[in-house]
C-alpha cells in the first residue's frame, strides 16, 4: 500500500532540480570591465529569493561553476518527510559572453 508522489515544477528554462534536490541553474553574463574595477555582484532570482554572487570570487574564465552551499530547496529525509532543517545547494554555471 505504498503511494508515490511525483512533483513536477514548473521551472523556467535555465533552470533545473536533480535527483539529490540540488538547483542548477545556468546564468548567462554579458562580461563589462566595470565587474572587475568595483565591488560588482551578480544577482540571481530563482522564485522568490535573490542571491547576490560576488564577482571578486569568481574566476577569469569563459565558463564556470560557483555553488552556494546549504541554500537551495530541503533534502528529502525519507524517515521524516516533514524535517526541512538540512538544505540542498544551488549550483550555478556562470558563462560570460
Amino acid at each position: 500500500n505504498d503511494i508515490i508522489v511525483i512533483c513536477n515544477a514548473e521551472l523556467p528554462e535555465n533552470i533545473t532540480i536533480d535527483e539529490h534536490n540540488n538547483i542548477h541553474c545556468n546564468l548567462l553574463v554579458c562580461f563589462e570591465k566595470e565587474m572587475i574595477i568595483s565591488e560588482y555582484y551578480l544577482t540571481i532570482q530563482i522564485g522568490k529569493h535573490s542571491f547576490k554572487i560576488p564577482v571578486r570570487q569568481l574566476y577569469m574564465k569563459q565558463e564556470q561553476t560557483y555553488v552556494l552551499k546549504g541554500q537551495g530547496i530541503p533534502k528529502i529525509v525519507e524517515d521524516d518527510v516533514y524535517n526541512v532543517s538540512c538544505k540542498a545547494d544551488i549550483i550555478i554555471t556562470i558563462c560570460f559572453t
